[in-house]
């Protein structure tokens, strides 16, 4: 639903917020899909990846 109300304008301030969390978690999961937990390359992005997140969110502080 919360695409729908992207692609027709109507979404609000809330829904926004919410919509964004789900489109960076489903990109974060599409680039780590496919690494295998055993795999010592994939638990390296994987904490680069979360490595990112925290950084993007002390940005998001600061601009505040």
């Amino acid at each position: 639903m919360l695409k729908l109300k992207e692609l027709i304008g109507m979404l609000q301030e809330n829904e926004t917020q919410r919509w964004e969390v789900i489109k960076k978690t489903f990109v974060k999961n599409k680039t780590l899909k496919g690494l295998g937990g055993n795999d010592r390359m994939a638990q390296v992005v994987a904490l680069l990846a979360q490595f990112s997140e925290g950084l993007e969110g002390i940005k998001d502080v600061l601009k505040n």
